[in-house]
């Protein structure tokens, strides 16, 4: 069993080589550290790096934040140029946040319970850093992100949750693809569809329905407990959306920014 959950564990979390260094960023966009709570850190030697996007008009810094969790197979290197266009269209400042074992945070292997302690630690250092409220905070996740997206926001208050091609729970995500009966043994990692009973935000869904490796209907799901529970919510289903294959301007960004028009 332990080399089954090995497997699973990859599977999860199959970070690719690293797409950026220390030196990558050096213009506008820039990447800060921040030091991990996760366990014992006496020494300050685990660091979160986290990707800074300003977004400035008339040589005035937005007041509003993006907090980004990245999906998987890929770091915040490669989720650059998705952000940066996304960003011409909701003109706020974005922050993606990394991984352990992702991009150059090596320091640490990657588990779901050290990603949800980082996720958090980054998430209240972005607030006193940018001296900033949660009322101007949004966070977003994609894929296997909108678990520590959904942990975080069920933990605080920050204005609005974005999912995209979200999952219910990591377990139910498993047994769909490998099988039941090995889901059974294995602990959940991330359930987002429990994390939906304590989110008090506004949350907004977005899900392709080619979607073949999280099924739309794990969105739909996490939309029906929202509802069940009298929470604003919108979900958003695009029949030509897979996976991976999308319109970031009309299927990402422009429903974003109409959905945060409306709360």
């Amino acid at each position: 069993m332990g080399s089954i959950l090995n497997i699973v564990d990859r599977n999860l979390f199959p970070a690719p080589e690293p797409s950026y260094s220390y030196q990558t960023f050096t213009g506008d966009a820039y990447i800060e550290y921040i030091r991990s709570q996760y366990e014992q850190n006496k020494d300050n030697s685990h660091q979160i790096p986290i990707l800074v996007i300003p977004f400035y008009e008339n040589s005035v810094q937005s007041d509003k934040y993006l907090v980004y969790f990245h999906g998987n197979a890929e770091d915040i290197g490669l989720s650059y140029q998705f952000l940066f266009s996304m960003q011409m269209i909701l003109k706020m400042n974005i922050i993606a946040v990394e991984y352990p074992g992702y991009g150059i945070y090596k320091s640490r292997k990657t588990t779901a319970e050290c990603i949800k302690s980082d996720s958090l630690t980054a998430y209240n250092f972005i607030l006193k850093r940018f001296k900033t409220t949660e009322q101007n905070i949004i966070i977003l996740g994609r894929s296997i992100g909108s678990g520590p997206a959904s942990y975080v926001a069920s933990k605080q208050t920050p204005k609005a949750l974005v999912l995209i091609s979200a999952y219910i729970s990591i377990k139910h995500l498993i047994g769909h693809h490998i099988c039941n009966c090995i889901s059974f043994f294995i602990s959940e990692r991330f359930n987002n569809i429990e994390c939906m009973n304590t989110v008090s935000s506004p949350v907004l869904l977005i899900h392709g329905m080619q979607d073949t490796l999280i099924p739309p209907n794990n969105s739909k799901m996490l939309e029906k407990r929202l509802k069940s529970q009298n929470k604003i919510v919108t979900g958003i289903y695009h029949k030509h959306m897979t996976h991976n294959d999308f319109d970031e301007r009309n299927d990402i960004s422009i429903k974003i920014k109409q959905f945060l028009e409306t709360i």
